[in-house]
């Protein structure tokens, strides 16, 4: 869902009047961008259920931050980086920390295969591969080629640098290759 240039002006004109402590242009913000954001929060969350209190919290943080807001154009990756880092912050209370950074065992492995033979296509076959990254590559995985972001904007988005960006996305692809050529070997194996 990309943004056009008309959306962009009208978003940095409702920042200004937020700024401005216009409380009709927070409604009118949130009309504007609730739907992307919460699309992206079920992207990099994964859980339906919490979708709506992450949210909650996300334009909870945006609008007691807003002044913070130098320029307004940089208002939407600033807010997919407040929705991203309360998706971080609710799956840092679900899941213990070494499970986070665990690494693919042979048996989660097998799993996929066994899936995969049982007749899943390649796009639920990579599905399946990218949710065996870990959190941050997952995530990077899923701003850049499900959310098409630039690395410019992910990278505003999480709060790193544009070289930062790109190491790990390297990272994340390199890792969901060798997923996909494990999967391929356990089923040439078969």
């Amino acid at each position: 869902m990309t943004v056009s240039n008309t959306e962009k002006l009208y978003t940095e004109w409702l920042v200004l009047r937020c700024q401005d402590h216009d409380k009709n242009a927070f409604v009118d913000l949130y009309e504007v961008w609730n739907s992307r954001f919460h699309i992206h929060v079920l992207k990099i969350s994964d859980s339906t259920d919490q979708t709506p209190d992450i949210l909650q919290n996300g334009w909870i943080a945006i609008s007691k931050n807003l002044h913070k807001i130098k320029d307004p154009r940089l208002f939407p990756a600033w807010g997919y980086r407040i929705m991203t880092n309360k998706v971080r912050d609710w799956q840092r209370k679900q899941i213990p920390y070494d499970k986070r950074h665990s690494q693919i065992s042979d048996d989660e492995l097998k799993n996929v295969c066994a899936e995969e033979d049982a007749g899943e296509t390649d796009d639920e076959l990579i599905k399946m591969a990218i949710d065996k990254l870990n959190d941050q590559q997952k995530e990077l995985i899923k701003l850049y080629y499900y959310r098409e972001m630039k690395i410019g904007e992910i990278a505003s988005a999480m709060n790193i640098a544009r070289g930062t960006v790109k190491s790990r996305l390297f990272t994340a692809r390199q890792k969901l290759k060798e997923i996909i050529e494990r999967i391929d070997d356990g089923r040439k194996r078969k």
